[in-house]
């Protein structure tokens, strides 16, 4: 009987798992969609709930860079720096490690022809700015 019990421990993990990745997910769409403040809230419970390993475990990187990229839709561009943004307020320096490869996005984005794209990615650079530790550059 032993057995039945891990498997029923295991099922109930991996679906419990499976919900918050989809959630994950979810508030991420929210973020690059105009529902920005309400999932500002929410990806900051996540993220503290469960730990910097949700951004590479929820392909939420890997979502906020391909939005990032994509020339045709604005709005996903500049929900894609608002995530950025938020994720650095929220994660703070401990977050660099995973914010820093999408640093060249962002000063990408500050040259983007839609004001809003811009102010946004502009936005994004100065709170990682901020975040960095002043040892972290040689000057």
């Amino acid at each position: 009987m032993p057995i039945a019990t891990e498997n029923t421990q295991a099922t109930v993990a991996t679906e419990s798992t499976l919900s918050l990745q989809a959630e994950a997910v979810s508030y991420i769409q929210r973020l690059i969609k105009k529902d920005r403040e309400a999932a500002k809230d929410l990806i900051n419970n996540v993220v503290k709930k469960e730990g910097h390993k949700t951004l590479i475990a929820y392909d939420i990187i890997k979502t906020i860079k391909a939005n990032a990229e994509d020339k045709k839709n604005h709005g996903a561009r500049e929900g894609a720096f608002f995530a950025i943004n938020t994720l650095a307020e929220v994660m703070e320096a401990s977050g660099l490690p995973y914010l820093l490869p999408l640093f060249t996005l962002c000063l990408d984005g500050v040259a983007d022809k839609q004001k809003m794209v811009a102010k946004t990615a502009e936005q994004a650079v100065q709170t990682i700015f901020k975040i960095t530790p002043p040892y972290s550059f040689k000057v």
